[in-house]
């Protein structure tokens, strides 16, 4: 079986292009451009893994793994950002992040 894969971020070009490698390294890839449309699929898909950019137009990267790891313990966050910094690092690593990369990140950081 598939891992499911939850892929977040605002950037359309970048969020197509992660699926779509995804896809094709054996992911079932469900994609969301906002933290409200995130929320609702959190709440209905149990995903193993998750992509979570920092920032999204309508809410934080950090809040989306907090309800994230509250509905799925389990799930292996990542957060992306394009304004890193160590403060940045350790609050994603405090709210249950796996890992996390500054923007532009390759394919190949993030599987």
């Amino acid at each position: 079986m598939n891992k499911k894969l939850l892929i977040v971020d605002d950037d359309l070009p970048f969020r197509e292009r992660l699926s779509r490698s995804m896809e094709k390294k054996g992911f079932e890839v469900t994609s969301s451009p906002s933290f409200n449309d995130s929320i609702q699929k959190v709440n209905d898909i149990k995903f193993d893994y998750a992509v979570v950019d920092m920032r999204l137009e309508d809410g934080s990267g950090l809040e989306l793994i907090k309800k994230l790891k509250e509905v799925s313990p389990s799930t292996r966050c990542l957060l992306l950002t394009g304004y890193g910094n160590i403060a940045t690092a350790v609050a994603a690593i405090k709210t249950g992040a796996i890992d996390y990369l500054p923007k532009p990140a390759e394919i190949d950081q993030i599987y």
